[in-house]
């Protein structure tokens, strides 16, 4: 498992008070020790920068569409014993369920998103390919493209980092 319950609780409850429940608002201040990373259509992401672990946080938290925390925690569920192509593999992830369903999820954390490298040269053109290889094996996933997957610097793998949908 990776996170903890007590930073997901945190982040999710500030992240509430801050926009005081408005769907689409990102903070502009974080709180000490925490950085915003990014915000896509539903969800912000924030890294607890001392444990290197990523939180997604609903923006809207009446909207049940795929691309929630537990939408993605369902995709992740149905695929992670799928075999994954050679130099690919999922993220290490844990869904954090609170009473209230405003639920959070955690994920590793990595430097580098597949966007950053070119499709031309040996090393980026072979995480590309890995793109194509994890699309087949994802089929249910759509929104699968550079700024979604992640390229693990330790180990050259590609991890798609948003599974929602």
């Amino acid at each position: 498992m990776i996170g903890n319950e007590v930073d997901a609780r945190f982040i999710r409850d500030w992240y509430r008070e801050t926009t005081q429940n408005a769907s689409w608002a990102t903070p502009n201040k974080v709180p000490e020790g925490w950085k915003y990373l990014s915000s896509g259509c539903y969800r912000s992401v924030y890294l607890h920068v001392e444990s290197g672990v990523v939180y997604k946080i609903e923006r809207d938290r009446n909207y049940t569409g795929g691309q929630t925390n537990e939408g993605e925690y369902n995709n992740l569920r149905l695929y992670r014993f799928k075999r994954m192509p050679k130099g690919c593999r999922f993220p290490r992830w844990a869904f954090y369920a609170f009473e209230d369903q405003d639920n959070v999820m955690a994920m590793e954390y990595f430097t580098h998103l597949l966007k950053e490298y070119s499709r031309y040269d040996e090393k980026g053109s072979r995480h590309w390919e890995n793109l194509r290889k994890i699309r087949n094996v994802l089929q249910g996933i759509w929104d699968l493209h550079g700024a979604n997957l992640a390229v693990d610097q330790t180990t050259e793998e590609l991890v798609p980092i948003d599974l929602g949908g």
